[in-house]
């Protein structure tokens, strides 16, 4: 599998940023084709706690390109840590 992801964060405040991350997953199997993946977008925000802590809330679809009627909601939670002094 294979699943090229751009982001796009857009600054709303000092501590907060909104992300945009539409992505396309694929299999590299043989005989798999290009209409077999699966088209994700998800939206996340990504809040500063302070001490180089962010916590990352997000939610997305996901719709399977050959039945674009199927479609899968996710949600996640992410913290992450800045481990570089800046």
């Amino acid at each position: 599998m294979a699943d090229p992801t751009m982001i796009f964060s857009l600054p709303l405040g000092e501590k907060v940023n909104l992300n945009l991350t539409p992505s396309y997953l694929f299999s590299l199997e043989k005989g798999d084709g290009i209409d077999e993946g699966v088209l994700k977008i998800n939206l996340g925000l990504a809040v500063n706690l302070g001490e180089n802590w962010t916590i990352r809330p997000e939610g997305g679809l996901h719709y399977f390109v050959s039945d674009f009627d199927g479609k899968i909601y996710n949600f996640g939670l992410g913290l992450s840590r800045n481990l570089m002094k800046k």
